[in-house]
C-alpha cells in the first residue's frame, strides 16, 4: 500500500510539474472527475474558512459561492493569528479549518511547515481564460497555496502639498531636491511595505533603481510607518507616503482628503492574498470547490466588486481603476520566493545606516 501511495504521488507531482510548465492541463494534473469532486463536496455540506477579512466581505464572498453550490454552507473565523490557532487544531487532532485565506505573513509559514495540501484549481487551465501574472507567480511551490489576488502598491499624493505640475512621474524623481522632507516612508527594518520597495531597488530592478538610488531616495524621505502614513498624508504633514495601498488612498479620499493613488512609471509592486486547504480538514472536497471557485470568472468578480484587491484573471474589471493591472507595468510581484528573500534584504536594511 506504501508503495502505491508513493507512485502515485510521485505521478502527481511530475503532473504538477508539467502543468507549471503548461504542457498538460489541471484536469489532467488532478487525475480526478471534477463532478465527482463536486458531488463529494455537496455530500459533505460544510466548509469552514479562516480569513483576517471583514465580516462584510465574508459575507458577501459567501452569497456568491452559494449562487453556484447552494448545498455548501460556509462559516467563516474571522480575525488574526490564525495560523497559530491553525497550528494549534493540528496538533491537538481537531482540525476545524478546511480553506485558509491570507497574506504572505501566513501563506510562506504554512508552507514552510508542510500544513497545506496540495491542490491545482482546474479553472487555472480554463479555455479561453488568460491571466495578469505568469503562472509561477500565481501558483505556490507547484500547487501547495494559489495567489488569488493583489494589494496594489505604489503611493499616496497629497494634492494641495504636492501641486499636479510638480508631482513626480517615477520613482528617481523622487531623488529630485525639491522633495526633500516631503516624503514619509515605511520603515525597510520591520516586516510592511518599506522592504519591499528596498528589496524591488536592490534585488528586482538594480538596474534601474540600485542602492546608489536607495541613498539618494532617503536623503528626502523621512521615516515613519505605514499606520501612520495615511494620516501624515491626509493632514498635509507630508506630501507623499509610500509604498501605500489603492485602498488607503481610497478610503482617505472617500472622507474628503484631497489625496490620490500615485503610480511611477517603473511599475506598480503588488502583494497577494492566497487561498490553502488544511492537510486533514474535515471537509476536502467542499475545500477544493471553494479553492478553486475563488479562481473562477465569478469568484474573481465577486472578489473585485469587494475593492480590496485586485484580479488576477484578464478581462475582469475591479471598480476602483487603480486595481486594474491588465497590462500595467509591473516592478515586483511578491512570491512565495521573494518573501523569503526578503528576509535577507531587511538584515541589510538594519544593519546598513541608511535608515537610522
Amino acid at each position: 500500500m506504501k508503495t502505491r501511495k508513493l507512485v502515485i504521488g510521485r505521478v502527481i507531482f511530475v503532473l504538477v510539474s508539467l502543468f507549471c510548465a503548461g504542457l498538460v492541463t489541471a484536469p489532467t494534473v488532478l487525475a480526478l472527475d471534477w463532478k465527482q469532486i463536486e458531488a463529494a463536496a455537496n455530500r459533505e455540506g460544510m466548509l469552514t474558512v479562516y480569513s483576517p477579512t471583514r465580516a462584510k466581505d465574508a459575507e458577501e464572498l459567501a452569497k456568491a459561492f452559494n449562487r453556484e453550490y447552494p448545498k455548501i454552507k460556509v462559516e467563516w473565523v474571522l480575525g488574526r493569528g490564525l495560523l497559530e490557532r491553525v497550528k494549534t487544531e493540528i496538533a491537538a487532532r481537531r482540525i476545524v479549518c478546511d480553506a485558509f485565506q491570507g497574506g504572505t505573513s501566513s501563506t510562506v509559514p504554512a508552507v514552510d511547515m508542510g500544513i497545506c495540501e496540495m491542490f491545482v484549481p482546474p479553472a487555472l487551465s480554463a479555455p479561453g481564460v488568460k491571466w495578469n501574472l505568469p503562472m509561477n507567480k500565481i501558483l505556490v511551490k507547484n500547487g501547495l497555496a494559489v495567489w488569488r489576488q493583489v494589494s496594489v502598491v505604489s503611493a499616496m499624493w497629497n494634492t494641495k502639498v504636492v501641486p499636479e505640475n510638480i508631482r513626480p512621474r517615477s520613482l528617481q524623481d523622487l531623488t529630485a531636491p525639491r522633495y526633500k522632507g516631503l516624503i514619509a516612508f515605511d520603515n525597510p527594518k520591520s516586516r510592511g511595505t518599506g522592504i519591499m520597495l528596498i528589496h524591488a531597488a536592490r534585488e528586482i530592478a538594480p538596474d534601474k533603481l540600485g542602492e546608489q538610488w536607495i541613498r539618494e531616495f532617503m536623503k528626502n524621505a523621512v521615516i515613519s510607518s505605514f499606520r501612520k502614513i495615511r494620516a501624515q498624508i491626509t493632514t498635509g504633514e507630508y506630501g507623499i507616503g509610500l509604498p501605500m495601498s489603492t485602498g488607503s488612498a481610497a478610503a482617505a479620499a472617500r472622507k474628503g482628503a484631497p489625496v490620490k493613488f500615485l503610480t511611477f512609471s517603473e511599475g506598480l509592486i503588488l502583494s497577494p492574498t492566497a487561498t490553502w486547504i488544511v492537510k486533514g480538514c474535515p471537509h476536502p472536497n467542499a475545500a477544493k470547490v471553494f479553492a478553486n471557485w475563488v479562481m473562477t470568472k465569478n469568484g474573481q468578480q465577486a472578489a473585485a466588486r469587494l475593492g480590496g484587491g485586485a484580479p488576477l484573471m484578464a478581462g475582469v474589471v475591479p471598480p476602483d481603476p487603480n486595481l486594474n493591472i491588465e497590462g500595467k507595468p509591473i516592478l515586483y510581484s511578491l512570491t512565495y520566493e521573494s518573501t523569503k528573500a526578503q528576509q535577507k534584504t531587511m538584515k541589510w536594511a538594519a544593519t546598513s545606516g541608511i535608515f537610522d
